[in-house]
């Protein structure tokens, strides 16, 4: 059989999911977290591996048929990259942009963090471990937005957010600091924009805390 041509094995391109998806994403995470944040086990000093797991179990529980959770997913971001360059937490798909595009990568990706404002460690390491593997294109290179999870050790939404700006203050990135969010009114929804390069546009991200029962 003839290999099968690139515009159908690999989407080319920036994928935009839209406004309308990304409220639907942060919509879904809060409600999910909501399903599971009385459980025995979703309480702070949690691992976050474990913590995953309760919110996509969460999230699957009130997911519409239009968009698909998935957990672990592996991610092959640009098409030169011959291996899997990232696992990701929590990995989105949309039936209809798969019909669309032939698209079978995720579509949208959500990493998630512990985080507190107070604790400037944690703030660092959302920052490194979180904001930064999507900056870098380790996670979601071709996507022109992405997502996190902020699981509160304590604290507010409010309060995350300062330390973590703080963090970026102290990086000489002020201009990434982490705002109101852009596709829904919520206190407890943040977005950011952050570089990715001369020749890529800026990478929009938007973030949910989740704050413990």
């Amino acid at each position: 059989m003839p290999p099968r041509s690139k515009d159908i094995s690999r989407a080319a391109g920036t994928l935009d999911i839209g406004r309308d998806r990304i409220a639907t994403i942060l919509q879904t995470i809060r409600r999910g977290w909501s399903r599971v944040r009385t459980e025995p086990e979703v309480r702070a000093g949690t691992p976050e591996v474990a913590l995953n797991v309760c919110l996509r179990s969460g999230m699957t529980r009130v997911v519409g048929p239009r968009m698909l959770v998935s957990m672990g997913t592996e991610t092959l971001s640009p098409e030169s990259v011959g291996v899997p360059d990232g696992r990701v937490d929590i990995a989105i798909f949309f039936p209809a942009i798969l019909e669309a595009r032939h698209d079978h990568d995720p579509h949208a990706i959500i990493e998630c963090k512990r985080v507190a404002g107070t604790d400037s460690e944690q703030c660092r390491e959302y920052v490194i471990e979180g904001i930064d593997r999507f900056a870098s294109g380790k996670y979601g290179s071709r996507h022109a937005v992405g997502f996190m999870a902020g699981y509160l050790e304590s604290g507010t939404a409010g309060l995350a957010a300062q330390g973590i700006n703080r963090y970026l203050d102290g990086q000489q990135r002020s201009a990434e600091h982490l705002g109101p969010a852009v596709a829904l009114h919520a206190d407890w929804a943040r977005s950011s924009r952050h570089p990715r390069g001369k020749s890529t546009a800026p990478l929009e991200l938007h973030h949910a805390f989740l704050a413990f029962a």
